[in-house]
């Protein structure tokens, strides 16, 4: 018996999964039958089998005809209506003209029915009361049909969602549940009808495209249900095409899914679309942790989408700002936004920050797309599918470039519009700058800019001059404002971001050193907001005490113009500017203009003519012109339309229009690229080649999708399955690139005067370069007297020999450079030792090498910047500095016994030259590491940069393995760091706190304040403690004074400082005995000399800069500190010395304080 029931049991739930769960609708509405009917449905099972196959049926013919009824409520209802007349009425509020029936007896029988309250409904629907209605009349006939409620505890909407076949019959739902839900015990109250939607509910509500708030303004202004926004979307609102939010779009979903019915969209993408990473949607919601920013991007994504959909013959253009403020590079490029729009192009305007210049876009009916974050990683997929829209891009600046890697694969054509000079460019980092070449063409905003970007651009590529123009239709009925003195003063205007790059400081000192007869003689107009806090707070502090300034903040475009108009001069004493926009406001006006020699107006000015020059930074030149002015009484107004001239003939909106067209214009007529999103790449790097004990390894570069091979006489070598172990890091990094690495072995016969081919397996053609780092792989093969000749895809084997000759008799190669060449290839003896570090730093281990090596070699040299070399004050050491890329660097660089690098090797002549020149060079490189690596995957450690250096040093065997293991090092040897000597004699007993975060893309507000709160968490709560703030060197110096004044606030007891300046750094990380930073590996450092290191987590910005994994919580030497109380408990003593302590020792293999001695032992002494 027990088993007879088993097999009806498993045949009831094959029916039910076969015939049920392939439709959301038919499993809801036979859930529901049996839910209200168990007893009829367990006793008349062979029915209820036929009400699911006429549910199926229903629904598969898309819903044509009657809904089935249930087989219980078919037998009543037709009972029912025997007994009943009944009229039809139809509403005019009735969305899809359904019939309404009211039966003669229903008036009674909702007015009896518990769940109708007629004070209720009065009170709650105004508009019946006010017009006398009877409120059960009004229920019956129309009310149900607008989703109102008959009481509070009765839901119209709810029981029409959970019962189909009421709503698809036209039945009144409290009519129904009165005469015949009640008997067949379906649900009734709101609760128990809520509860059955509550899960799908919960998940639209949590969706971050969802906006409860935008859905209610939008749609339930006048909305009568009384449902909340979520509810009322699940049950009818997805159905009539409403969106959830502003970030979504239900008619471009539906384009997405044709096929989708009866579910609401939102639902779909949260529950299926999301997790299989399709749709439009599929924006990696989860990336953003704030909602209302989730939406701005989404919202600002689809709005642009839906418009360009509508028009899709214009062409689509995607200009790209990182910001939208009222300063001149976001102005320029709107202007060429609207030189597009007037030519019947589609222009958008994507933006990184936003800014008050989006109102003007707006009003211009341009769209503009809110971009955050969109550079990371985890977002590229995303943003290459709404980038597929555009046929042209343009990055209109150096930070905007940041999403020329992310746009690299797109169809686009990409024009570089770049404004930068030299102050800004410095602050940008080499990778940034380098990709301005993914660009198809470069323009520069002025013959200024060129200086600075000219050593960026590869061979091949070109740079002109694209200067904006300004329109002046603005400028044609400027109402000069009365803000002329009694006195008639000249009034000079300086107008932009207060601070250090527009020279302001300059402006300060010349207003306070001005003679009182000239002083009371000007009145001083600036204008705009505060970049620089120490520059902003001098100025606004020489305006208390200076009554001929005045200060107007920052002004819309408008009110700058009517200032301008109303002022006599306008100042620009900038110290690097490449085409400030205020100036041409100026000149257009008619107003003479003072710019320094930095400013690339500056270009067309004829001094005294029509403006003024004079030499930036110098506060006797800016003096000198307005002692001048006022003194000669000048015809300003003479100088003034002159300068006018200046516009009209290079800075106008015609000629602009017309220099945007040309180039628009030209491209379009253009063969279009081939290359689509995400079609194969043709491009191949050539990495690296290795011979091992029974082949020749090559290993390439190529696109993830591309496969390679090597052709030799006749023999086809295709790619090799590897372990991958050792290239993890090359490998993360290229994934970000959509490329792989591609290793081919070849036998190991001879191969000198053999050419090998690379080609594709998948391609007809294929562009191979060779990698930037190469050089020192095939200087290691040079070696042994072979040598690879590079002519496009072919590799030629040849003797050194043989190479010299190649390069001499070459009429391509520069004589210049075989001269290079012929002088490497005579040297006999090499007798230097050189040493370089980062950028601008000499304290890390390749310096304190030096140190130790000059003792006894006066051959001994340090490879620094010109800023070091000038800062050092030791005569004996500066004597010994090299400055990188001068022709003595070089030359001691060509004769150098070996290279001690602690960071990239400094190539000799630059990577394409290198080339030419690697067979001849002794390229001894040894590798030091910065910081502590063996539980990263930072490209920079890849092999093919530092893994074919001579020697690797670490100080660990854990780093030894993951050199090894990870990234195919060879010849790594565990001897110590030798800059951690200098700070393992000094004890830890002093009461001292070093706060020192490192690392940092950029510096925000909340970075700031855990700086401030830390500080000043410390000393309030143990005030006896001295506490030292150092700055990392990748904090700029505005954010650094920002930090510091702020922290002198709090106390200025304070100690702070930069790690900049060397000394200050190795005082207070040798004295103190606390050290308070983030995943840094200068906790390692710190815990060598036996301190006390804690990783605090609000210091972590685990986006960009760290993530840690399984090595690092096994063996990290440090505590992590998730609050301030966990630190103070450190402080108190409050943690596992014991184990703290056993992490150091097993970490470190030396811990006596004579790396220096061991390194140079080894590497040099004994070399």
């Amino acid at each position: 018996m027990v088993g007879g029931n088993l097999i009806v049991y498993q045949l009831k739930e094959y029916v039910y999964n076969r015939l049920v769960d392939y439709n959301a609708e038919v499993k809801r509405l036979y859930e529901g039958y049996i839910i209200a009917n168990p007893e009829y449905h367990e006793k008349h099972h062979i029915e209820s089998y036929r009400y699911l196959l006429k549910l199926r049926k229903y629904f598969n013919l898309g819903m044509q005809g009657a809904l089935p009824l249930p087989p219980v409520g078919e037998n009543r209802m037709k009972q029912e209506t025997q007994n009943n007349t009944t009229t039809v009425l139809m509403s005019e509020n009735n969305k899809d003209n359904q019939r309404i029936v009211v039966e003669d007896s229903d008036y009674e029988l909702i007015k009896k029915s518990l769940y109708f309250d007629a004070k209720w409904y009065l009170k709650k629907y105004k508009d019946v009361d006010q017009k006398g209605i009877d409120p059960v009349e009004h229920y019956l006939t129309v009310g149900w049909r607008e989703f109102r409620r008959p009481g509070p505890s009765f839901s119209t909407l709810l029981y029409l969602n959970r019962y189909a076949d009421v709503s698809k019959a036209g039945i009144n739902p409290l009519v129904h549940y009165e005469r015949i839900g009640k008997v067949e015990k379906r649900l009734s109250s709101y609760k128990g009808l809520y509860n059955t939607i509550s899960k799908e509910i919960g998940i639209i509500e949590k969706s971050k495209l969802f906006d409860s708030v935008w859905y209610q303004n939008k749609y339930l202004k006048d909305d009568v249900s009384c449902e909340k926004p979520s509810v009322h979307y699940f049950c009818i609102g997805c159905y009539w095409g409403y969106d959830p939010s502003a970030a979504f779009s239900s008619k471009l979903y539906k384009t997405e899914f044709p096929d989708l019915k009866n579910v609401p969209y939102l639902l779909h993408y949260e529950t299926y679309s999301k997790s299989h990473g399709k749709g439009f949607f599929n924006l990696s919601a989860g990336y953003y942790e704030n909602k209302s920013l989730f939406l701005k991007v989404m919202e600002t994504t689809l709005a642009a989408t839906l418009k360009m959909m509508s028009e899709p013959e214009r062409t689509k253009v995607l200009l790209i700002s990182h910001t939208l403020n009222l300063t001149g590079a976001p102005r320029v490029l709107f202007e060429m936004a609207l030189v597009l729009k007037k030519q019947n192009f589609f222009p958008v305007i994507m933006t990184i920050n936003e800014g008050p210049l989006i109102n003007e876009i707006e009003k211009a009916d341009i769209p503009v797309v809110i971009s955050r974050n969109y550079e990371k990683t985890e977002l590229f997929q995303n943003i290459n599918q709404f980038a597929q829209n555009f046929e042209f891009m343009v990055f209109s600046t150096v930070e905007a470039l940041k999403f020329a890697h992310v746009f690299q694969n797109t169809r686009a054509y990409k024009i570089a519009w770049v404004h930068e000079g030299n102050e800004t460019l410095r602050h940008v980092s080499e990778k940034q700058k380098k990709r301005i070449n993914l660009m198809d063409e470069i323009y520069t905003g002025s013959n200024y800019c060129n200086e600075f970007f000219a050593p960026y651009i590869e061979e091949g590529k070109k740079m002109s001059v694209l200067y904006y123009g300004v329109d002046d239709e603005d400028f044609q009925n400027v109402e000069t404002k009365q803000e002329k003195s009694i006195n008639e003063k000249i009034r000079f205007i300086i107008a932009g971001t207060i601070g250090y790059r527009k020279g302001h400081h300059i402006l300060a000192e010349v207003i306070s050193d001005l003679p009182m007869e000239i002083s009371k003689k000007v009145e001083w107009w600036i204008v705009g907001s505060i970049i620089d806090q120490n520059v902003g707070e001098d100025i606004y502090k020489l305006a208390e005490e200076h009554s001929e300034i005045k200060l107007f903040g920052q002004v819309e475009n408008e009110r700058l113009i009517e200032l301008i108009s109303a002022a006599d001069v306008l100042l620009c004493p900038s110290i690097d500017d490449p085409l400030p926009v205020v100036v041409t406001d100026a000149l257009i006006l008619s107003k003479p203009v003072v710019v320094t020699n930095m400013v690339g107006t500056s270009h067309f000015i004829r001094d005294g003519y029509n403006g003024f020059v004079i030499e930036s930074g110098s506060v006797n030149a800016l003096k000198e012109v307005v002692n001048k002015i006022v003194r000669e009484k000048l015809d300003l107004n003479e100088i003034g339309k002159n300068g006018r001239s200046i516009y009209e003939e290079n800075l106008s909106y015609v000629a602009f229009e017309k220099n945007v067209l040309r180039i628009f214009d030209r491209i379009k007529v253009k063969q279009p690229k081939p290359q689509q999103c995400r079609t194969i790449t043709n491009k191949v790097e050539f990495l690296d080649v290795q011979i091992t004990s029974d082949c020749y390894q090559f290993m390439f570069s190529c696109d993830i999708n591309n496969k390679l091979c090597i052709l030799n006489e006749g023999v086809v070598y295709t790619e090799k399955n590897i372990n991958r172990r050792n290239l993890e890091c090359l490998d993360t990094y290229l994934l970000q690139e959509y490329k792989r690495v591609a290793v081919i072995e070849v036998e190991k016969t001879c191969l000198l005067g053999s050419r090998l081919m690379i080609a594709s397996q998948v391609m007809d053609t294929i562009e191979v370069a060779v990698g930037d780092y190469t050089w020192i792989s095939l200087n290691h093969l040079a070696q042994k007297d072979f040598c690879i000749w590079f002519n496009e895809n072919v590799l030629s084997f040849i003797t050194k020999k043989e190479y010299y000759h190649k390069v001499i008799n070459n009429p391509i190669i520069p004589e210049s450079e075989k001269k290079i060449i012929r002088q490497a290839a005579a040297i006999k003896e090499y007798k230097y030792n050189l040493y370089c570090e980062t950028r601008d730093n000499m304290n890390d281990n390749a310096y304190s090498l030096f140190l130790y090596d000059l003792k006894f070699n006066k051959n001994a040299y340090f490879l620094t910047t010109k800023s070091n070399f000038d800062k050092e004050k030791n005569a004996d050491i500066k004597e010994h500095l090299l400055v990188l890329n001068t022709p003595e660097a070089k030359k001691y660089m060509m004769y150098a016994k070996r290279i001690v690098c602690s960071w990239y090797a400094p190539p000799l002549y630059g990577y394409k030259k290198m080339l030419h020149l690697y067979p001849f060079l002794n390229l001894n490189y040894i590798f030091v590491p910065h910081g502590i690596s063996y539980d990263k995957d930072s490209y920079y450690l890849n092999r093919i940069v530092w893994g074919k250096y001579t020697e690797t040093i670490c100080c660990s065997d854990l780093e030894k393995d993951y050199f090894e293991e990870c990234n195919g090092y060879r010849n790594v040897k565990v001897l110590g760091y030798p800059r951690m000597d200098k700070w393992v004699t000094h004890n830890c007993e002093s009461n001292e706190i070093l706060v020192f975060p490192s690392w940092r893309d950029e510096v925000d507000e909340k970075y700031i304040d855990t700086i401030l709160e830390v500080c000043k968490t410390i000393r309030e709560c143990k005030p006896e403690m001295k506490v030292i703030y150092l700055a990392h060197p990748s904090i700029e110096k505005k954010d650094y004074i920002n930090i510091k004044r702020r922290l002198l606030k709090i106390s200025d007891e304070i100690v702070i400082g930069s790690c900049d300046e060397r000394e200050i750094f190795n005082k207070y990380f040798s004295e103190a005995k606390y050290l308070l930073t983030d995943y840094s590996s200068v906790a390692y450092d710190f815990a060598y000399r036996n301190g006390i290191a804690m990783y605090y987590e609000p210091f972590i910005d685990k986006n960009v800069h760290y993530h840690t994994n399984d090595l690092f919580e096994k063996h990290n030497c440090g505590i992590r500190c998730w609050c301030m109380n966990d630190v103070l408990q450190v402080i108190n003593g409050n943690f596992d010395g014991e184990m703290l302590q056993g992490r150091v020792n097993s970490f470190f293999k030396y811990q006596d304080g004579n790396n220096t001695q061991r390194v140079y032992d080894e590497i040099l002494k004994n070399a």
